[in-house]
């Protein structure tokens, strides 16, 4: 990453920020944003609802499909960094709205990630194929790298995924040789530039921003000095990691294939209530039988 590049360089490149300071591609934060809007409208805490307990995690599972859906049709076509785009923008969409794997199709589940780890493979290994897997090609490489490390860490808990192991690889070779000054010098690059960008927003994105402060202010910031060096650290040590691991589940064409099956035998929309995970699609009498107002409209019914 060249720490010499300003925000109009940056944004030339086709990057920018999010209020919380993390660098994406214009692409992949359009994207985030749809889909945080779209898990919106299916949350029923949101419209005030009750439906049943796993309708949002499946609302979103909705959308991780669709997503993966996307991604494979751009790996299919050998589209790598359109691909690579849209994984950023997913990876950063299921650190968002992280409860989808909670859901009780622990099946689906582990699939889905597989899914989604043999294209995040499939994908990184076709761009280093082409010599574009670096900063001068993806400028937040390192960001989107530990998102996506950070994700495979908390699902390899849950399934038997292993693409966690080859992302912290990469990270290793591409990033472990930094020094120490390198990596306080790219740090304050961001700062400068973020704050440059901030400049340019909104009183209202600026507001978001303070608001964001005030509540990182109010958090435990015990062990600051430990979790600083745990995240210039992202990749682990070189036993965490394997650039050239090899794994059956990273091939494409069986784990897809695995996926679909899965989605055949799996229910795709709401059961019992309206077909559509979009709640804003709902009429207006539709939504009321789930309203949690009705539970105070009950008891007057029965006194």
């Amino acid at each position: 990453m060249p720490t010499n590049m300003d925000l109009a360089t940056l944004e030339g490149k086709g990057y920018t920020f999010n209020v919380g300071g993390k660098l994406m591609s214009n692409t992949a934060a359009k994207l985030t944003k749809t889909l945080v809007d779209q898990a919106r409208n299916r949350d029923p805490d949101t419209h005030g609802l009750y439906i049943y307990n796993d309708f949002s995690a499946y609302a979103i599972l909705d959308l991780v499909d669709c997503m993966l859906s996307k991604i494979h049709s751009k790996v299919a076509k050998k589209s790598w960094m359109e691909a690579w785009v849209l994984l950023e923008a997913l990876t950063l969409f299921m650190h968002r709205e992280s409860d989808w794997p909670m859901c009780d199709d622990g099946k689906r589940v582990i699939i889905t990630d597989l899914a989604f780890g043999a294209l995040l493979v499939t994908t990184m290994r076709a761009l280093q194929a082409s010599s574009t897997f670096n900063e001068d090609n993806i400028v937040n490489l390192e960001y989107t790298l530990r998102e996506a490390a950070s994700w495979g860490e908390a699902m390899s808990g849950v399934t038997r995924s292993k693409y966690v192991k080859v992302v912290k690889g990469l990270g290793r070779k591409i990033f472990g040789g930094l020094t120490d000054e390198e990596r306080n010098e790219r740090s304050k690059w961001r700062e400068v530039v973020f704050e440059q960008w901030l400049k340019g927003q909104s009183e209202e994105v600026r507001e978001e921003r303070r608001r964001q402060l005030e509540d990182e202010d109010e958090e435990d910031d015990e062990d600051d000095e430990d979790e600083e060096e745990e995240e210039t650290k992202w990749y682990g040590r070189e036993c965490d990691g394997d650039p050239d691991l090899k794994d059956r589940d990273f091939e494409l064409t069986k784990t897809w294939k695995n996926y679909k099956d899965c989605l055949l035998v799996s229910a795709r929309t709401p059961l019992r209530v309206p077909p559509i995970w979009d709640l804003t699609k709902w009429t207006k009498e539709e939504r009321h039988k789930f309203s949690l107002d009705r539970c105070g409209e009950d008891d007057d019914e029965e006194m």
